[in-house]
């Protein structure tokens, strides 16, 4: 599924903040959204494709245009629902550019406010 690996490589950059993550969170549900609203239309597309020829017999039994679509669905939303769970909480995530080593000199000559800010939001526990 090439979506998820766009997530994937979206979501390995150094410099991310929780705008950019949820941006691409949402944008990620809207494709497979997308996705599972064209589910009906990919099946009615190969009822008409011409004469059917028979496949031999198989020993498993084939699953419905019914059952595939329903499936097809079913698979969407939980993916939909499992990527929101997911990043639901993407704010500690933004206090990792914190303690990444290659980014302390950048760090030093403007600290990045922002970051800390979402942290002790992310974390209550810590004090400024």
């Amino acid at each position: 599924m090439p979506h998820v690996d766009m997530l994937f490589n979206h979501l390995q950059k150094r410099n991310i903040d929780s705008v950019f993550i949820a941006g691409i969170t949402q944008r990620f549900t809207h494709s497979i959204q997308a996705i599972r609203d064209s589910v009906p239309s990919v099946v009615e597309d190969e009822e008409y494709r011409g004469p059917v020829q028979i496949p031999p017999p198989k020993k498993r039994r084939a699953m419905g245009e019914e059952t595939q679509q329903h499936l097809a669905i079913e698979v969407c939303d939980t993916i939909i629902s499992h990527a929101k769970e997911r990043f639901s909480f993407t704010k500690h995530l933004i206090s990792a550019t914190l303690l990444q080593g290659e980014l302390f000199p950048q760090h030093s000559s403007k600290f990045p406010d922002s970051a800390l800010e979402t942290t002790v939001d992310a974390y209550p526990t810590l004090d400024k």
